[in-house]
């Protein structure tokens, strides 16, 4: 099994291909923005046309480095795989189930390192669904990580090693629909290359194929592909043989489908047919669990790729953590690129994000210094020290304090860690210290 990382000339990882972290058993929270050397003992930060060998979990594994433009490439090597990386397996209900051996939920995938409920929900199903070929129906708002799910469940699949194929259903038209889905044979009609066409259907044979944007899909088109559901075959334009379709269906829509199927827009009989296992997807405004551990991994993503240092303010933290992201994870990854490229000092500040995130934040806070009350609808006192105590005593009680109000007001440890301007593991430990 291979896979490819790409690293700057300091030997920074700021890309990974989505199997490393089964290879490797790195995920990819800790493996973007590590130095190589440090992530892989035995490997030497320098070009050589014989492979380097590392030891990773007891395994022998070889690294081949090349030389790009601007950077330099990673090929991880493990000759000695058995099929086994990167298979999800169903365990007795679910529990620890879905994961490669050696690795734990919340470990290896970057989806499998966010906190939040919703996400660990999905995860859970991924588990389960992966090691069957049930047709799979994601539906999430744009911008989700709708891909990035189907791409997971393929390569936790048994079909890993076989094609994984996309198609967008909203940017082909119309009349290209079927020839892209099945393909044609030479000279079905004028105009067509004259050694024929694969489609998806057959460029993914044994393989999955990732279906995008279902909804927009035509009618017509509906009931050909309903065709290949039921029979498992297909035909070619211009063929009368059909041939046999061995490939798992993967759908994303960000539409509802059930209110389209009700205008008449869906056919109810394909919408049943995909809907064997429906994930959906929660937007980011709903899980503000997972934007501090996203907001970290693209900042140090970007900071290593193009070899700058860049911090996030307590306050740049806080409006980002309370924005409403309507483009989701695809957004905050195109901000945080710009923002660390554009960002004149090292630290981004309040003043570095857009409008819009800086007068939400705005407007949040305005609100809350209007009308600042507790639960009981009273305004909140400031603290105060009455008396005279030793300075470690103060700040405890003054600290004891804070973090009550702040769990009172935030929905997560890393909304108060973001509040407060510290890690989210500190305010961990001191909730543990304040429990004991």
């Amino acid at each position: 099994m291979l896979t490819i990382a790409r690293i700057t000339t300091s030997g920074e990882i700021f890309w990974c291909s989505s199997n490393w972290p089964y290879v490797t058993g790195f995920s990819f929270l800790k493996t973007i923005g590590s130095k190589a050397p440090e992530l892989l003992p035995g490997y030497e930060l320098h070009l050589s046309h014989q492979a380097q060998s590392v030891i990773l979990s007891k395994r022998k594994l070889y690294v081949h480095t090349f030389q790009l433009a601007d950077s330099q490439v990673l090929i991880l090597e493990d000759r000695e795989d058995n099929g086994s990386a990167g298979l999800i397996t169903a365990g007795q209900n679910g529990a620890g189930a879905g994961f490669p051996q050696g690795m734990k939920p919340g470990e290896g995938n970057l989806l499998f390192d966010l906190p939040s409920p919703g996400m660990k929900g999905v995860i859970a199903s991924i588990a389960k669904v992966a090691a069957t070929d049930m047709t799979v129906l994601i539906h999430g708002e744009t911008g989700v990580g709708k891909e990035g799910i189907a791409r997971l469940i393929h390569e936790s699949s048994k079909r890993r090693y076989e094609p994984y194929v996309i198609l967008n259903c909203g940017a082909i038209p119309e009349t290209l629909i079927e020839s892209e889905l099945f393909g044609y044979s030479p000279g079905a009609f004028t105009g067509a290359d004259r050694t024929g066409k694969k489609g998806v259907f057959e460029e993914a044979e044994g393989g999955t194929l990732f279906l995008d944007e279902i909804g927009e899909l035509p009618l017509a088109s509906q009931v050909k592909l309903l065709r290949v559901l039921q029979e498992r075959s297909f035909k070619k334009i211009g063929q009368p043989r059909a041939i046999q379709a061995d490939v798992r269906i993967i759908v994303a829509t960000n539409r509802d489908l059930e209110a389209e199927v009700a205008a008449g827009r869906f056919r109810e009989d394909l919408y049943y047919r995909l809907c064997v296992v429906p994930l959906t997807i929660p937007p980011l405004r709903e899980r503000t669990e997972d934007i501090y551990p996203l907001l970290q991994f693209f900042l140090k993503k970007f900071t290593a790729k193009y070899g700058l240092s860049r911090t996030l303010s307590p306050r740049a933290i806080r409006s980002l953590m309370s924005y409403s992201w309507p483009g989701n994870i695809r957004q905050m990854e195109n901000m945080m690129e710009r923002l660390v490229v554009m960002a004149e000092e090292e630290e981004i500040t309040l003043a570095d994000l857009p409008v819009s995130v800086r007068e939400q934040a705005r407007q949040q806070e305005f609100a809350q210094e209007s009308g600042p009350a507790d639960a009981d609808g009273q305004e909140e006192k400031p603290i105060k020290i009455h008396k005279i105590l030793p300075l470690k005593e103060a700040t405890a009680i003054v600290e004891k304090e804070l973090l009550q109000m702040a769990r009172e007001r935030c929905g997560s440890t890393y909304e108060i860690a973001a509040m407060l301007g510290v890690d989210q593991s500190t305010i961990s430990r001191k909730f543990k210290q304040l429990s004991e």
